[in-house]
């Protein structure tokens, strides 16, 4: 029988584990605006690259900033979602080092009990939780 102290902190895994995913659904989601945006992007410098050509931006400068904005809200949207991917890469390392943590100390605490054993009891534990 594991101790309760070891499939307590088998159920917190878990649930860092379900809201990571239910994160990396929402950052499908994020990525897929991002492309968007980029599509937008593209049409932006496009529309520009088009007042150009038809003689409607003549003044450099005034190219240059509206290319300068175009850039600078690309830079935006992609710097938010990498910053988003960064934080759930570190989220994900933090649970792959938990679950290391755990299964090694229960390996030294239960050296008997085989694997499909452990996985077994704390499976039978996280049902019994509502926590699958």
């Amino acid at each position: 029988m594991i101790s309760e102290l070891y499939l307590k902190r088998a159920m917190n895994i878990r649930r860092d584990y379900v809201n990571i995913v239910t994160d990396i659904k929402k950052y499908e989601k994020i990525a897929k605006e991002l492309s968007t945006s980029l599509e937008d992007r593209m049409g932006d410098l496009k529309s520009l690259l088009s007042d150009i050509n038809a003689g409607k931006v003549n003044d450099m400068g005034t190219a240059k900033e509206k290319l300068n904005d175009i850039m600078l809200t690309t830079e935006q949207n992609i710097n938010n979602v990498d910053t988003k991917i960064s934080t759930l890469n570190d989220k994900m390392d933090k649970l792959r080092e938990d679950e290391k943590n755990l299964y090694n100390e229960m390996r030294q605490k239960y050296p008997n009990l085989s694997d499909d054993d452990m996985k077994r009891e704390l499976a039978d534990y996280l049902k019994e939780k509502n926590i699958v």
